[in-house]
């Protein structure tokens, strides 16, 4: 009787960044979230011999297909929870004196007309959860700091904020970017509160003096 054909299995999570590129093993902090698109798995097969029977053939096919699924489920549930952890169901639909762009072109426009006032981004994606946390406190600086310019975008909107992510160079969110004069003067990444109040008061105190 023929012998059975031994199949080792290799498992791999990778999580492509924004360009493509995989990053194994990154730690996701409890304030920012990683962006990422949504995790890959990799099944690799090798058959140490050759002598199968095409039955045996399409059995280990199916097997290895329902494995790379059932796993590829578990993982991407795993990676909405880490980013949804702490998240209150949804940004608050007020949005206060924030604008939202969607293109380098908007967005150049809305420096320009800025002039030498302040303007602060706020970069988020749709499923951070610090970015839902964060969000409503940025709406409230934008109605108390008037004189200040507010603006949002989010990076896995579509393929031209994904893009300007990249030109961006943002690895992680929430982020925020101060301009001033068409010029960035800070950036800072995370939901802590008080480092955003912080930074915000220092410039603005300054395009205001």
């Amino acid at each position: 009787m023929a012998s059975m054909a031994a199949t080792s299995i290799s498992l791999r999570a990778g999580v492509p960044l924004f360009n493509g590129q995989a990053l194994e093993g990154r730690q996701l902090s409890r304030d920012a979230c990683s962006c990422v698109q949504p995790m890959c798995l990799n099944v690799e097969a090798r058959h140490k011999q050759s002598r199968i029977m095409p039955q045996q053939q399409l059995a280990t096919h199916t097997t290895l297909r329902s494995v790379a699924s059932r796993h590829a489920s578990q993982i991407s549930k795993t990676r909405q929870t880490v980013c949804a952890a702490g998240g209150l169901g949804g940004e608050d639909d007020s949005d206060g004196n924030v604008v939202e762009f969607f293109d380098e072109e908007t967005f150049r426009k809305h420096l320009h007309d800025a002039g030498d006032k302040l303007v602060v981004v706020d970069i988020s994606t749709k499923t951070c959860g610090p970015c839902k946390m964060i969000y409503p406190k940025f709406v409230e600086m934008s109605e108390e700091f008037t004189d200040a310019v507010f603006l949002k975008i989010q990076g896995d909107h579509d393929a031209g904020t994904r893009a300007l992510m990249r030109d961006w160079k943002v690895r992680s969110v929430p982020s925020f970017r101060f301009y001033r004069n068409e010029e960035l003067i800070h950036s800072h990444t995370g939901a802590k509160v008080d480092k955003l109040r912080e930074e915000l008061q220092k410039h603005y105190a300054s395009a205001n003096a």
